[in-house]
C-alpha cells in the first residue's frame, strides 16, 4: 500500500515500489495529472510521479530553488493542473501546480482517463518480483 508520505529511495526499495515505467516530461505545455507518489532524492530535489490524463506516467523533479512548489503539503492522489516550461538550459521544468476540483472524484477512476483505472492506482507501483530493481 502506498502511504501518503514522501519516500526515501531506500523506503521505496524496501516497500517494493518500482518506478521504471515513468519518464521525464519532454514537452512544454499545460497538462492535467494525478500525483501518485512523492520521493526524496539524495541530490536535494523532490521526485514527483504523475499519471497524466492521456495515460502517460511522468517523473518530475522539483528543486529547492523552486521552493519545491509546495509539494511537501500536497497529498498523493491530488489532481493538478501542471504547466511545464522550457528553462534557460532548454530542459523542461514544472512551473507551478494548481489543485483542480473534481467533485470529490479522483481522476484515476473517472472515465476521462479513457483507460483501465487500475493502472492509475498508485498501489500498482508495488511489485513483489520486479524485473529491474531500479527506483
Amino acid at each position: 500500500m502506498i502511504a501518503d508520505k514522501i519516500y526515501t529511495t531506500d523506503e521505496m526499495v524496501d516497500a517494493g515500489i518500482y518506478t521504471t515505467d515513468f519518464v521525464p516530461m519532454d514537452k512544454p505545455g499545460e497538462y492535467v495529472g494525478q500525483l501518485l507518489l512523492r520521493g526524496s532524492s539524495r541530490r536535494g530535489m523532490l521526485r514527483l510521479f504523475f499519471l497524466l490524463e492521456d495515460g502517460r506516467k511522468i517523473i518530475t523533479p522539483v528543486f529547492k530553488w523552486q521552493r519545491f512548489l509546495g509539494f511537501f503539503h500536497i497529498p498523493n492522489g491530488t489532481v493538478l493542473k501542471l504547466p511545464y516550461v522550457n528553462g534557460r538550459d532548454n530542459m523542461v521544468y514544472l512551473k507551478s501546480a494548481e489543485t483542480m476540483e473534481m467533485s470529490g472524484t479522483v481522476l484515476a477512476s473517472n472515465a476521462l482517463w479513457g483507460h483501465n483505472a487500475e493502472s492509475a492506482d498508485a498501489n500498482s507501483l508495488v511489485r513483489e518480483n520486479p524485473e529491474t530493481p531500479e527506483v
